[in-house]
């Protein structure tokens, strides 16, 4: 068996298969995975967060750069019980599971003078050298924006990498417990990144090895998969920031998990409203389940085409994965050790998305995110078929396919399209969701950002909030690039339900709109017991507070009772009866002959035809 099948037969078997994602075939989604270890929690108030995760009995283990709490768990603690339990607080805007992702990589002028430039496939159907004749004119002339590679590291020092290219002066490390990054050279233990980064940039026409999609361009390493090709929301979360704040135009994620992340999608909107365009991996579970960060709202999800422009079989499909497609069958690139392999997977496809964004901006700098976006979608060859209505309205007229999006990537065609009008600018709305309980504000940040070197001065507005509801912009007109805060209150007795509403900026007759949800929950009250387990002796005593909350402006009185008592146990509430906020102690006092053994106390609150219930475990010794 060659090097290349058995490399082929050992990607198919071990790293494939997306994580968290059904099997090949398939067509529905898959159980999420998540670190079982971690939660992410978005406080108010950051600065109070430490404080109250250890007020809970957990390990508070440090912010994301977009400012969310990474908690670890108290010993035994389970993730969805301690969500709902974060949940219940004032202080916490969201919480939601550390989901997990994986590399998606399946088992798997003329031209220039690399020795296996016609191994690689791709560079004929893309028309990379017809494109490279128009943008840079040369290989030894032009630039292209850097490309922040966030992977599982990169070899820096490859023969067709290491002459300077990956900046690993500006490269992290994120593979840690809170997935924070520390300055790193982001070497890389697995191959993946380094197959990646070869596409994207590998030297070209050196008389080594292979050719690279954007060869001008240089590489910001960042790691956030471990050896295994596997890491967490919070690493990729701060790994995307990091590339954007160490100067990344376009951001490649070769990487995704079947989770919904509202800390992942953050960073992915911040980064582009810093002026990067974040390029990911479709998904390789052949499904139209949503994989993230791909669905993300503002990125450009790549499926896998092969050699004969059919749609791979094991590429995902469909919005909201699908943007564009690219080359990502029995791709040829850099490996390991100064070697070359062949990988397949939508992980291959992206690089070369990430590598034409690059030339684009090499070519025009000025060119902003929907400027590229709009390129990228104008310019893709229509390959196979099934072309229909544009769920993403990129741009007038434009068809797109579930299984190709706007189309294959088309290097030449992007080059040589027409530059979009200038003077334009766009309005973005982080987050896509929040949720209220009717009390306190809920707070979006409204960013606006340019392109083709507009400048101007943009008013906001917002319309479409629940009756009563009042929406201020501060401030209500920003200069460009910029950004607002919007803090929305609804009345009380508003009806539950979800609410879109939408943020205008005009500037002269230059209109941009953007929409975003407001989630307003019923009136009810939460309850919780603490802690969540109790040792006792037979005859002696063991307490427990019960904690009421509210939501949606709930104020009744909360009526308690416990069931599942040892024998020969009794309770005492203290009140049994309060007020929504309150507590309550629960004192279970044992009888001197009371079985030693594990029980469940279910302790139960009842205001009016409300009723819930939160357990907890006595241990009699």
């Amino acid at each position: 068996m060659d090097a290349r099948r058995k490399f082929w037969g050992f990607a198919a078997a071990a790293a494939a298969a997306l994580v968290a994602l059904s099997a090949a075939g398939s067509s529905g989604a898959a159980e999420p995975a998540f670190d079982p270890s971690t939660i992410l929690v978005k406080f108010a108030d950051p600065a109070r967060a430490a404080a109250i995760v250890r007020s809970l009995g957990d390990r508070p283990l440090g912010l994301t750069l977009n400012g969310v709490e990474v908690v670890g768990l108290e010993r035994g603690g389970r993730v969805h019980a301690k969500i709902a339990r974060y949940r219940t607080l004032a202080e916490v805007v969201y919480a939601e599971p550390n989901g997990l992702a994986r590399a998606q990589l399946t088992d798997g002028l003329s031209a220039p003078n690399d020795p296996q430039f016609g191994s690689q496939w791709a560079w004929g159907p893309i028309r990379a050298v017809d494109g490279w004749s128009v943008y840079p004119g040369s290989y030894t002339t032009g630039n292209a924006a850097t490309i922040g590679v966030v992977d599982t590291g990169v070899d820096s020092e490859h023969p067709d990498l290491s002459d300077g290219r990956v900046l690993t002066a500006l490269g992290a490390n994120c593979v840690s417990a809170s997935g924070a990054c520390s300055p790193s050279a982001a070497l890389d233990d697995n191959g993946h990144g380094t197959h990646v980064a070869g596409i994207a940039s590998a030297a070209t026409n050196n008389a080594i090895g292979v050719a690279g999609t954007a060869f001008g361009a240089q590489i910001i390493p960042v790691k956030v998969l471990g050896s295994n090709a596997q890491g967490t929301y919070a690493a990729i979360a701060n790994g995307i920031l990091w590339a954007a704040e160490h100067g990344a135009r376009a951001i490649n994620l070769s990487l995704g998990g079947s989770s919904y992340s509202q800390t992942l999608c953050d960073a992915v909107t911040e980064a582009i409203n810093g002026g990067a365009i974040v390029v990911a991996s479709a998904g390789n579970g052949a499904t139209s389940a949503a994989n993230y960060p791909a669905a993300c709202p503002g990125a450009v999800g790549v499926a896998a085409t092969d050699s004969s422009d059919h749609a791979a079989s094991f590429s995902n499909f469909g919005s909201p994965d699908v943007f564009l497609s690219a080359p990502g069958v029995s791709i040829y690139s850099t490996y390991l050790n100064g070697s070359y392999t062949t990988m397949s997977g939508t992980s291959m496809a992206a690089p070369f998305v990430s590598g034409v964004a690059a030339l684009l901006l090499g070519q025009q700098p000025s060119r902003g995110v929907g400027d590229l976006k709009t390129i990228l979608a104008q310019s893709a060859d229509k390959v196979g078929s099934g072309y229909g209505s544009d769920p993403y309205g990129t741009c007038g007229g434009c068809t797109w396919s579930g299984a190709y999006g706007y189309g294959r990537v088309d290097i030449y065609r992007a080059l040589t399209a027409p530059s979009v009008t200038p003077g334009a600018f766009q309005v973005a709305i982080s987050p896509a969701t929040a949720t209220t309980d009717g009390t306190g504000a809920v707070t979006y940040t409204v960013s606006v950002t340019g392109s083709n070197g507009f400048a101007g001065t943009v008013d906001l507005s917002v319309s479409g909030l629940p009756s009563g509801a009042t929406g201020v912009l501060a401030p209500p007109r920003t200069t460009v690039p910029g950004s607002a805060r919007l803090l929305v209150r609804v009345p009380a007795g508003t009806a539950p339900g979800t609410y879109t509403f939408t943020v205008t900026g005009q500037s002269g007759s230059l209109v941009s709109t953007a929409s975003a949800n407001l989630v307003v929950t019923a009136a009810d009250f939460t309850i919780a017991v603490t802690p969540s387990v109790r040792y006792a002796t037979a005859g002696l005593a063991a307490t427990y507070e019960v904690e009421i909350g509210t939501q949606g402006g709930f104020a009744g009185t909360v009526d308690l009772s416990v069931d599942g008592l040892p024998p020969g146990a009794t309770a005492l509430f203290a009140p049994p009866s309060t007020s929504a906020p309150g507590a309550s102690a629960l004192t279970v006092q044992l009888g001197p002959l009371t079985p030693p053994g594990q029980y469940t106390l279910t302790v139960t609150g009842r205001s009016g035809s409300l009723v819930h219930q939160a357990s907890a475990t006595l241990v009699v010794k």
